[in-house]
Order: C-alpha cells, then structure tokens, then sequence
C-alpha cells in the first residue's frame, strides 16, 4: 500500500468537527504583522480645495509649443521641464500677489497642469489669469539658468494661463464618489512631493525620486548608484487612507564623454562577441595612427602648411563660439583601438550592439554654447565615418553645399575632428536628421541606466546592494519618513490639515498549510523541519521518468581536459539518472563526447548533425560559470531546431567527477534533464492534513474540483525599447519588441507546456488572446482526452492600468470559451508591488530568521476597497526582504472563495521543478517568465547573428509597399515562425 494511501485512509478519520469555520482549507495559525504603510488622516482638511488648472505655452519666434502636450514619463528632457515649471509657477505666484494671497505653502503644483489652492486664500474666482514671462523677468540668474535648459532658441517667452478646474472633497456626499476619492489620492501625492530644502536630485516621477544620500557611491566609471524612493497613497480595505514607502537603489549614467562611455562598452561588448581578439601592442597602435595621418593628408584637398597649422591648434583651444574644454576624460589609446575596430569592420556586432545600447541616450554637444537648451537624443550609429558622410551647409552665399562632416566641422566650428574614422552619432530622422563627431558630446546627468545595458559585473553590484535585510529595511523606511519626505514638519500638509502618522499599518495574517507533494507510486514527500523545502526519502524516483535514447556531451573548450574524466562525468551523471528512475538504455561509454570550440558557426552546423542522428539531449560543459555565449546560443539553436539543451559549467561538473554523497548541485541537474526531457519529477495537490492537523474536510471535492477538471494558464509579458521596431529609411529592425510568454498546464498541475511569442513594441494587451487561449485548450484536451471544466489564468501586471487592460483580454477569452461550457477565473499577479510585510518582533540575524514565512497572506486590512485581493508571500527568503506578491480578482465565474483562490495560488507554488522549495509565484508564471525571456533572448541573438536582414528581404519582397502600416506585424509574424517552427512542444523545463 502507498504512503498516500496510508495517509489519507488516517486522515479520513479525522472529524470534521475540528474545522472551525465554512473555509474550505483550514490555515495553520496567524501573526501580527507590520507593513511599510503608514496612516494619513485628513480630519482637519478643509472641506473642498480649489483645483487649478494651469497651461504653459513656450513660445519661441513663430513656434508654439504647449509644455503638457510634451512626453512626460521619466527621462532627462522631463526633469528639466519640471524643474522649469516649477520656477515659473512661482514667478507667476509672486507677479499675482493680488490673486495668490496668503503664504507660499497654501499652493501645490504638480510641475505639469495642475495646482491645488486653499480656497480662502485664491482670489482668482472664475476669471483666467494669464501672464507672459520673459528672460528679464527672471532677476536670479540661477533660476533663469534652470528654465533656459528647456529653450531651444533665444528671444524665448511663456504664456501662462491658470483657470479654476473644480474642487477636491475631503467630507460631504461629494467624497464618496470614486471621481474624487482618485482626485484626493492625487492632490496628498502632490502635497506630500512638495520636500523643503532636500538634496533631491532627479525627479524621475511624480512618485519616485532619487535622493543623493551617504549611500551615494560610485559603480563604475561611467556609473553611479543613487537611492530611489518610492512613494504612493492608496485607500485600504477599512475605507482610510495610508502612504505607502518603498526604495531602491538605481544605477545612473556619470556625466562623462561619450568616448568614454563608448571605450567602456566597447572593452565589455567585445569579451562576449570576440573573446579571442588579441589586443595590439603599442607599435601596432603607432603603426595605425601613422597610417591614419597619411589617409587624412590624402584626401584633405589644402596643401602642407595649411594642415600643418590646423593641426598646431590644439583640439581644445576654444573657437569664438565654442567654450574651452577640460582634458579628456577617455584614454586615447582605447579610442584608437576602438576605431580602429569600427573601420575594420573585423566585428560589425560589437558595434550594434553598443549602438543598441546607447540609443535613447540624451547628450549635450559641447561646442555649443551653454545659454540654451541644445541636448540631443541618440538614435543611433552612421554606417560611414566623419570623412565619407555628406551633408549639406550654406556658407556665405544662399546657394547648398555637399561637403563630409570631417569638412562641416572644420568651417562651421573650427573644429578638427580627432577620430574621423569613428561612426557618428546621429540624431533625429528624415529632415532633422544630424551627425555629431562622438568626440562633442557629453552624457547629460540624471539619465537611468536600463536593465538590458547594464554590464554582467553591475548587475550583479545593483543585486548585492539591493539586498538589505528586514530590521534594516525597516528602519531606512522609518528614517524616509523623518529626513527623506520631511513628514514630521511638512509646512505643504501642515497648511492643508493631512497628517502622515509615524506609526505604521498593522495587520493580523495566516499561515497556510503546504501542499502535499507526491512522487513515484505516490510516495508523499516530506517537509524538512522547519521548512517548506521538501527532501525526497532515499529510494524515492521521480513521478514519471524520462526515457533517453542517445546523449551527447560536448566539452567546450576542452573544459574537461582529460578524456578520462569527461568519462567519470558521463558514468556518474548515468548512474544518478537510473537512481531516480530514468530509462537510459545507452551506456556512457557509447555517449557521444566531443571536444568542441566556442564558434558558432560550428555550433550550429554539430547540433544540426546531432539532430540528424535523433540525439535526445545535448549537454553542454562549459569553462566558465558566467560564459554568456555559449549558454544563450544553444538555447538559441535549442528553438531553432528542436533539440533539447543543458548547460553546465565546470564547477558543476567537478561535482558529478568528484560525486559527494548528497550534493544539491548533483541533484539540481538531474531534476533539471528529467524535465528538460518532457517528463515531470512530482506533483502537488491539496492536502487532507499536516501533521496531524486537518486542513481540508471534504478533499476528494476539491481534488477534483480545483485540480483534476482546471487548466492553469501563466501570461507574461516583457516590453522592450520604445523605438519604432522597422527603420524605413534603413531597412533595418531597430527596436525591440514586447515578448509573451505563456505557460500551461496539461494532466497535472506540474505537467506544463508552453511558447513564446513577439508583438508590437509596448503593446500591453496581448494580441490574438482568443487564439493562444485556444492553443492551451487543444494541447490540454490532446493529453488528457477532454477540455477542462474550469480554466485558471494568472497575468502578470503592474498596477491600476493592467487590471483595466487585462478586462478587456477577458472579453477576448470568453469568446474561445463560449461554447465548450468551460469556467473562467483570472488573476492579476503584480509582482513588482511595493508593499512589505515584516514580523511585529523582528528577530534573529539572517534572512530566514528575520523574514516572515513562506505561506503568509494577507486577506484584508492593507487590501484594495472594493477589489477582491490578497498579498501572498510564497517564498522563503534567504537573503534580503521578501517581496510579496499581490493578487486581485479580475473575473471568476465559478464563485470559488478568497480561501480557496490564495490556497490554491500557495499549492501551485510548490510546483517548480528544480528548487523543490517554492517562489514567488505560481509554477505557471514562472514558466511563463522564463519563456518570455528565453523569447526576447532569441529575438536579440537573431538579430546579432545578422540573421533578421533575411527576414526582412522576405516580407519586402511580399509586401511591396514599405509603408505598410502593419509591417512591423509581418515581420513580426515571420520571425515567430522561424523562431518557434521546430520548438519542442513539451516546455516542462526550468533551466
């Protein structure tokens, strides 16, 4: 008789009347809990407020430009727009003295259209008041410096008009609709931004903020880590108000040359796409300087002492316009090495890649002068250099003429370009389009450095310093409210009767139960004490085991030197598949082993072989744990062909050589080929009790009901650049695109398979919903015979703005489900939630000890008001502040109870493959996450292995009108179709 069966015929005895409440799953205990939110009360605010609206028009000769019709969203360009609003709008207030009677702090801006007024001291009524400011009236030459950064042209004024815009309602039956409650949110938000004398320095949002504080350090050199507060009020579940406080560390560009930025991609790029390049000796770099000069004289039409007395004039002895420069912040010799590389065209992909990551960056020219705003935004990289790229210039006469940029900035700036052979920058597109010599610009300030373009080493720097441990956390937010936001003496609130409490939101949470996780003949496995991470019995083999016929093992750069050991691996990597019940019947010593080379060339042409011999698995030993190439090309070609992978490097593969009794690492691969092999480990599903304790009364309904009739479905989604995908001009693809990942369940809750695809950039609802839900229906009933009678789906989101847009994809949804009977319950899954939970008494010293505990929920108290949610932490944390995950009920047609939906979000937890310990999420949102970037990451290498120029010519050569405005939609679909037309069909992997 099995474990299970042994189980539950004891638990059936168990009687109900140990149940205590009508919830289907009993939890375990409760505790107290403190969060970061922290009470607001407006008791003493006036009854209404007067909302102003206020319209600022830059008026530059005939050019008008209206300041809120500009991109407001973070960024460089904004900050300054803020910054220069807010000096307006204070000129404004002390030009109107007459209309804006009282103290300063009785008027809060939003540096953008609106201004919040204590209605006894605006004496404006409903009369507009419009104004109009000019240099002259800026008497302060440090403010007039920080309006003028937003001026393209001199002789620049502002039209000002300000007009009421309603009331704000803090009583009275106007406060209770969701119009003003929204409106309230926002005016706290505005009034509580409004900090006196803080060292802010950049104002990403109107939210969050990066303050310069003594945690201010240096990255690298060309990046500095700054501190981040978050900060948002939200109503809760009880009907009140509380600010919510969070932070983190954020990496920024230095203000530096572009140079310098480009030496330092350039050395990074190149130790991934050309690791075998060796660098040149100095007489080498002699040798090409001299080559250069004599290239240059060549070409350079005036005769000897001409160019001799160009050349005498230093690079930075200022022209009449331009001002002096300070020495150089790059080394030279990096930049020769760097042109030389780009005018060899030895590795066109370093340098589109760098071009990648620099484009969006916002620069200032430094041969310009400082009076007005003259910043640029890189778009990208000229395919020619200084000395081949034409452009137009008008001398003395009206009459155009061609001339390089080599000769433009000679004339124009009586500037000799340095490094002609460089690429130039370019900015704007079509009519103003422009080429900058890289050597004139300078990385403006307060620019955020992206996820994608930071370096292995800075990632891995932002991970460390992010990790802050719960006591820590807890006291730096208690220290934000005091010094960062000023909230004991805020003069804004003060005047408007809000006060932000010290003390923060508590709430009481329940511990759940975990799940009961069953491997083969249905041997239950058991908890480590103390723990939710379960050890399976010795003996006990996976639920159902892979069969393999034929395994390759290619050594990468002979990383297993000895063919000996490579032998030992391959014994001992056997030997643990049988232990676990894999069906191997290939001997090690007929595994193909093969000494192989880092080039991809090669690689592709020896797994296209291997697949050809029907190869069921390729394992792949690499030298490095942080190779990057090698891992991503063969998940590359892993889609491309459809053969299965598994990376390994060589530490772990010392671990089978050496093959320690026990070694979680030994085990972590074993689990890992297993699923990579289509097969699954174990499975979970709701237990009957836990120790002794009961937790569920009638567990043969719930089974069947929450898991032998459901499909669960995981939706992710990854949005790249914001750049238009196809470039008309160029015939190239520029932009990245968003990518979906989606995940599903098959027979069991932990059978999953999956796909990717791509959409339009920053396109946030899925496209074609009712087809890829079709597509998980069809592969559900394939494997198991039927449809399901209920249907499951956790999308990803991040705020108010992804449940109103996930709506709509249910609409989509219902359509396929319409009539095949089928049930449907979607939940928002926001992962990025800025909410904390910590212990009341925090205790202990590390992470494990001072968190709170996987299974902890929080049902109401610090919950959206008239939202069914939950805040779930389902992972154990062993380093940092666990983040929880926060769940809100979008649709559920079948009525199953808030127990019931956080039980079962807990229970799938569990079902990761690998860890045998929960995450953060779901099993199916995980999977979905990891195909979502497994599908960007093919998309990227697709495009570096310069293999989109094909795809291109394709779709051109079947839509012949290149304006097409679906084109980005065609390309789109071709590339999915090349990417994923051998994909394996079975995603139940979690490397």
């Amino acid at each position: 008789m099995s474990t299970r069966a042994v189980n539950t015929r004891r638990s059936t005895r168990l009687s109900a009347r140990l149940f205590t409440s009508n919830s289907t799953f009993q939890e375990a205990g409760t505790c107290k809990v403190q969060t970061n939110l922290f009470k607001v009360d407006i008791s003493e605010m006036p009854a209404r407020v007067v909302r102003l609206s206020m319209e600022t028009t830059m008026c530059c000769g005939e050019e008008r430009i209206k300041l809120s019709d500009l991109h407001t969203s973070g960024g460089l360009s904004a900050t300054n727009r803020r910054i220069a609003l807010r000096k307006i709008f204070r000129k404004v207030f002390y030009k109107n003295r007459d209309i804006f009677e009282g103290d300063m702090f009785m008027y809060s801006y939003d540096y953008a259209t609106t201004i919040y007024a204590i209605e006894a001291a605006y004496k404006g009524g409903d009369t507009d008041v419009e104004v109009t400011l000019r240099e002259g009236d800026f008497y302060d030459e440090e403010e007039w410096a920080q309006v003028s950064r937003i001026i393209g042209k001199p002789a620049t004024q502002f039209n000002v008009v300000i007009s009421r815009d309603g009331f704000v309602y803090s009583q009275g039956p106007e406060f209770e609709s969701i119009q003003n409650r929204q409106k309230l949110i926002r005016l706290i938000e505005v009034l509580s931004s409004e900090i006196q004398k803080s060292p802010f320095s950049i104002q990403c949002s109107i939210r969050t903020y990066a303050i310069e504080t003594e945690d201010t350090n240096e990255a690298d050199d060309t990046a500095q880590i700054l501190m981040e507060l978050y900060k948002e009020i939200r109503w809760l579940d009880n009907k009140e108000l509380a600010m919510l406080m969070d932070y983190k560390y954020s990496l920024f560009y230095k203000e530096i040359s572009v140079l310098k930025l480009l030496t330092s991609k350039h050395e990074e790029v190149t130790r991934i796409f050309a690791p075998n390049q060796i660098p040149r000796d100095q007489g080498q770099r002699d040798l090409e300087q001299r080559e250069q000069r004599a290239h240059r004289e060549a070409e350079d039409p005036r005769d000897p002492q001409e160019r001799r007395q160009s050349r005498s004039r230093s690079p930075h002895s200022p022209a009449p316009e331009q001002r002096a420069q300070e020495d150089p912040d790059y080394n030279v010799t990096k930049v020769i090495e760097a042109q030389a590389a780009f005018h060899n065209k030895r590795y066109p992909e370093v340098f589109k890649n760098i071009e990648l990551s620099m484009k969006g960056i916002t620069a200032k020219p430094t041969h310009l002068p400082e009076e007005y705003n003259h910043t640029v935004v890189i778009t990208g990289f000229s395919d020619l250099n200084a000395r081949q790229q034409k452009v137009f210039m008008n001398e003395d006469t009206n009459e155009q003429e061609e001339v390089t940029v080599f000769q433009y900035f000679e004339r124009k700036h009586r500037h000799t370009i340095q490094f002609p052979l460089l690429p130039l920058i370019v900015t704007g597109s079509g009519e103003r389009k422009a080429y900058f010599p890289m050597e004139l610009l300078q990385i403006a300030p307060g620019q955020r450095i992206k996820a994608q373009n930071q370096s292995t080493a800075l990632k891995s720097l932002m991970a460390e310093k992010n990790t802050i441990l719960p006591r820590k956390y807890r006291k730096l937010i208690k220290n934000i409210w005091y010094s960062g936001w000023r909230l004991h003496n805020h003069l804004f609130l003060n005047y408007f009767g809000i006060k932000v409490l010290r003390k923060t939101v508590d709430s009481c949470a329940k511990m759940i139960h975990p799940p009961a996780v069953l491997f083969k003949d249905d041997k239950v496995c058991p908890m480590k004490i103390g723990t939710v991470q379960f050890a399976p019995l010795k003996g006990t083999q996976f639920r159902k085991p892979a069969k393999v016929k034929e395994i390759a093992v290619l050594n990468f750069d002979h990383a297993i030197e000895d063919p000996a050991t490579l032998g030992t691996f391959c014994r001992n990597l056997h030997k643990m598949c049988i232990n676990n019940g894999m069906n191997i019947p290939q001997q090690p010593h007929a595994w193909l082993q093969l000494f192989h080379e880092s080039v991809r060339e090669k690689l592709e042409e020896t797994m296209s072989g291997l697949q050809r011999q029907n190869v069921s698995i390729i394992i792949g030993i690499t030298k490095e744990e942080t190779s990057i190439t090698i891992p991503i090309l063969l998940k590359y070609f892993e889609a491309i062909l459809g053969i299965p992978t598994l990376q390994i490097h060589i530490g772990t593969a010392n671990s089978f050589i050496n093959m320690i009794e026990g070694d979680e690492t030994v085990q972590n691969v074993i689990r890992k080929m297993n699923s990579k092999c289509g097969e699954i480990n174990f499975m979970v599903e709701p237990p009957e009790s836990v120790n002794g304790q009961p937790v569920c009364s009638n567990i043969a309904d719930v089974r069947q009901r929450l898991f032998s009739e459901t499909q669960f479905i995981g939706f992710e989604t990854i949005h790249g650049s914001p750049w238009t995908l196809f470039n008309q001009n160029q015939r190239t693809v520029e932009g990245e695109p968003t990518t979906v990942g989606c995940a599903y369940s098959l027979e069991l809750a932990t059978d999953l398979g999956g796909f990717n695809y791509l959409q339009e950039m920053n396109e946030y609802k899925m496209k074609n919903v009712e087809g890829h839900i079709e597509e998980c229906l069809n592969h559900y009933k394939t494997a198991v015979g039927r449809f399901p009678k209920t249907i499951v789906v956790f999308r990803t989101g991040t705020g108010e703005d992804d449940f109103n847009r996930v709506q709509e994809e249910v609409v989509d949804m219902k359509k396929v489900l319409e009539d095949k009977d089928i049930k449907l319950i979607v939940l928002l899954a926001q992962k990025t939630s800025h909410i904390r939970i910590f212990h009341a008494e925090i205790t202990g010293e590390d992470a494990c000890q001072q968190n709170v505990k996987s299974g902890t929920v929080i049902e109401d108290t610090i919950t959206s008001p008239g939202r069914n949610d939950f805040i779930l932490v389902s992972q154990t944390a062993n380093s940092g502040t666990a983040r929880p995950i926060r769940y809100t009920e979008v649709v559920n047609e079948p009525g199953w109870t808030k127990n019931e939906l956080y039980h079962l979000t807990y229970f799938l937890a569990f079902g990761h493959q690998v860890s045998y310990q929960p995450p953060a999420v779901p099993n199916v949102v995980y999977a979905a996450e990891n195909l979502a970037k497994r599908g960007r990451n093919n998309f990227v290498f697709h495009r570096k292995l310069g293999k989109l120029e094909t795809t291109i010519t394709d779709v051109l050569e079947e839509h012949e009108d290149p304006n097409d405005r679906e084109l980005d939609g065609h390309i789109l679909n071709e590339i999915n179709n090349i990417l994923n037309e051998n994909a394996l069909k079975r995603r139940n992997f979690w490397a």
